[in-house]
């Protein structure tokens, strides 16, 4: 079980009343470059590689629509079956020497793992901003649908908005979504969970719309998003509420599943990672290597049961009975 830690202070009024009026501030100033300054916060230095953790990698330069130079890594499989490959899109203050800690959780379980830089962080050209974080993943994607049949993504943190934007437009095979962001409607869904609601506050949520782009209207772009989902969130994550990504969890179509956690935002791999590592390739196995004939075995005994047990409840006819599918497998 994930232990439950105090990585940061619980934020206080003070603190919560000046982030949401630095939002009104930007806001009133008009300077959506304030709030991408605030938000993003790139690092250039590249601190470990997968050397470091016994991997072998290809460095790889690709290009976005823009013509920026996006700078990554393909790490491949240990395992003798391959799966697939893995992008990580990652948080808003980290480059990709960051998540070569959580190699192992892939690369030995059958995918071969790309962990990329944003443009503006680490090796990659340009400069930080918001758009440049969905034309850099969508540079990313690119190259991993076009060189694998079966793709999937991890999400961290603001990765996760960006994640589920790439999912709504290419065709991948499952998504993972680790601390989910809502940026667009963060400021109330912070301040309500520390129970300071008020209505000024949702003039953060206008703010971060205004200056950010509509890719990251992620309640209409997790709508579109048919893939096998999995959110992770804790209870306790102290930037991200619970709430959030509940909202986002009721708002995507199945097929969907949710995988609480303890701990603060988007730490749950460094309390345990070996639950965690296990959940996620479970469940990222169990999607790639569906078993679609079983699958079906067991929706038709779900339907007889159904069946079944309404006519002896005599809530429906037998004439009913006859033509009654609950699971849609039947």
């Amino acid at each position: 079980m994930l232990r439950a830690t105090t990585i940061w202070p619980r934020p206080s009024l003070k603190f919560c009343l000046a982030w949401s009026a630095i939002f009104i501030l930007v806001g009133i100033t008009g300077c959506g470059d304030t709030l991408q300054s605030l938000v993003l916060r790139p690092s250039k230095e590249i601190r470990r590689t997968p050397e470091e953790f016994g991997f072998a990698y290809e460095a790889l330069t690709l290009t976005d629509e823009n013509g920026t130079a996006i700078s990554a890594w393909r790490v491949p499989t240990t395992s003798e079956t391959k799966l697939g490959t893995i992008v990580v899109v990652p948080g808003n203050d980290a480059n990709k020497g960051r998540y070569t800690v959580g190699l192992q959780f892939f690369v030995d379980f059958g995918w071969d793992v790309i962990l990329f830089d944003y443009q503006g962080f680490g090796e990659s050209g340009g400069t930080a901003t918001f758009d440049g974080l969905i034309t850099s993943t969508r540079a990313v994607f690119k190259h991993a649908t076009e060189n694998d049949s079966v793709v999937a993504g991890l999400g961290i943190s603001l990765g996760a908005p960006v994640l589920i934007r790439m999912a709504a437009e290419f065709d991948l095979d499952a998504i993972v979504m680790d601390g989910t962001v809502n940026i667009w409607e963060i400021t109330t869904q912070w301040t309500d969970s520390h129970g300071i609601g008020n209505d000024l506050f949702g003039i953060g949520n206008a703010v971060a719309a205004l200056s950010s782009t509509e890719d990251f209207d992620t309640v209409r772009w997790v709508a579109q998003v048919t893939e096998p989902k999995l959110f992770v969130h804790s209870m306790a994550d102290n930037v991200a509420p619970f709430e959030g990504a509940l909202e986002l969890y009721r708002a995507a179509p199945s097929p969907k599943h949710f995988f609480i956690v303890e701990g603060e935002h988007a730490t749950a791999q460094f309390f345990d990672p070996g639950l965690y590592r296990n959940i996620i390739n479970a469940w990222l196995t169990s999607i790639v290597l569906r078993d679609e004939a079983f699958t079906q075995q067991y929706l038709a005994i779900l339907d007889e049961e159904v069946r079944a047990t309404l006519l002896e409840l005599g809530l429906i006819t037998p004439e009913q009975a006859a033509g009654l599918t609950v699971s849609g497998g039947g």
